[in-house]
């Protein structure tokens, strides 16, 4: 069990935590790659061509948004409300972190066919209402001090909060591989991975400086830019490719008849 009291159980956690990569990277190798074939004449493109379509670069400004008031301050700055403001303990912040994991893992897939067909900016949309409404439940749980229902409302904004997470994975990853001409899909993915990774640097540190100000006040301030994204979401919604504005069905593989042919 990982305590502050005893620094060397996050060593073992960042020790196991690394084996996990490293038994990841071997499955990883294994995988086949097949080797794109271009003509000769063919002009390489490149991340200038990424940038070119607008459509693209406002919907990697539209995840920085979502990254920078929800997805990053799960791990960065949750913790430290629960534990210095809503005074929970350490055992019961591990607990709401499994409660996230067993929620994806059970409702991820069901979430995902839910979404078949409908409208994925108005999912968008959705995802951000959902990140707005779990930052202000944590943040009234954080004001019930000495209350039994601080544990309950905690528990209930991170279950929200978990939602909103697999609505994002259903929409956002899906919707890139979409937009990207298949050539350029490695450099789409890529710079939509910046734009995850500025926000995991921007949000934890406006994150922090509002906690340091006033605890309570750093979720509004942060419901906030989830509402705007949602918002945004939709006007974006009228500038994507028309094939691309829906998630797909899934479609049944045809049958394949493998009974042999009589011999002549």
């Amino acid at each position: 069990m990982v305590i502050t009291d005893r620094p060397g159980t996050f060593t073992v956690l960042f020790l196991l935590n690394a084996v996990t990569f490293g038994v990841y990277t071997l499955f990883v190798l294994r995988v086949p790659v097949p080797r794109a074939i271009r003509p000769a004449a063919a002009r390489s493109r490149d991340y200038r061509d990424v940038l070119a379509d607008r459509v693209f670069v406002r919907l990697a400004v539209l995840n920085l948004l979502v990254v920078v008031g929800a997805v990053s301050l799960l791990n960065s700055l949750f913790p430290v409300y629960a534990k210095n403001q809503a005074t929970v303990s350490e055992h019961v912040i591990g607990a709401y972190f499994l409660l996230n994991s067993l929620v994806i893992i059970v409702l991820q897939m069901p979430i995902v066919r839910a979404t078949e067909g409908r409208r994925r900016m108005q999912a968008f949309a959705l995802m951000g209402v959902l990140f707005a409404l779990s930052w202000l439940q944590i943040a009234v749980g954080g004001s019930c001090l000495g209350h039994p229902e601080v544990v309950l409302l905690l528990g209930m904004g991170i279950f929200t909060l978990s939602l909103a997470e697999c609505l994002y994975d259903a929409v956002v990853g899906p919707l890139v591989s979409d937009l990207a001409p298949p050539d350029l899909l490695g450099r789409y993915m890529s710079v939509m991975g910046f734009s995850w990774q500025l926000g995991f640097i921007i949000g934890p540190a406006v994150g922090a400086f509002l906690l340091g100000l006033e605890p309570v006040a750093v979720w509004p301030v942060m419901s906030l830019v989830c509402v705007m994204a949602g918002g945004y979401a939709l006007v974006l919604e009228r500038r994507l490719p028309t094939d691309a504005r829906r998630n797909p069905h899934r479609v049944a593989a045809a049958p394949t008849d493998l009974a042999p042919e009589p011999a002549p």
